[in-house]
């Protein structure tokens, strides 16, 4: 093997199962961050994945794709648990050794920031209803006078208690906002 790095013999489990050391994730983590974006278009990931396995076996470390793709998976999986685990409000800062990291780029999209997706919900709520239905719309259908029509259904909202306690403050907020 002149001039080839070589390559590290990765222990695995019995089930055949890759061990990944500290130095392995961090290296998957920084190419991941390199491919978010292309990860999460429209295509089919599996180029992206043999790719990112291709340049972890330059580095000297004998994995698959499918090794890149679980692990990509499990530490996306984790990711989402510490999130949830600090709540929206910010909790208690992470012990997970790659949460930083991993939230420096995942953090940014919509699908992992709860708190951003129920402001954007009320915001385009507080838009659908105008300024002179603002008082209508929280009077119940017996209060209102000279309505023929029946009042309009609100979509059902299936949230966590912290998640709408977050809601009702920023709402206050914007609500003060909105009348300023």
């Amino acid at each position: 093997m002149e001039g080839d790095k070589a390559i590290v013999n990765n222990t695995r489990t019995a089930c055949g199962k890759l061990r990944w050391t500290k130095q392995m994730e961090v290296l998957l983590i920084e190419i991941w961050q390199e491919n978010i974006e292309e990860l999460r278009g429209a295509r089919k990931n599996v180029h992206i994945y043999m790719e990112m396995a291709q340049t972890l076996m330059e580095a000297g470390f004998d994995v698959s794709y499918k090794d890149v793709r679980t692990k990509i998976e499990n530490l996306t999986k984790k990711y989402r648990q510490e999130k949830n685990k600090m709540g929206p409000s910010g909790g208690a800062p992470s012990s997970w050794q790659h949460y930083e990291l991993v939230h420096s780029f995942l953090g940014a999209y919509r699908i992992h920031n709860m708190e951003q997706n129920i402001r954007e919900e009320y915001f385009v709520e507080l838009l659908d209803v105008g300024p002179d239905d603002r008082e209508a719309s929280t009077c119940s259908g017996s209060q209102r006078s000279g309505s023929t029509a029946p009042p309009a259904k609100r979509a059902k909202v299936d949230h966590k208690s912290e998640l709408v306690e977050i809601a009702r403050a920023c709402c206050q907020v914007s609500f003060i906002v909105v009348l300023i």
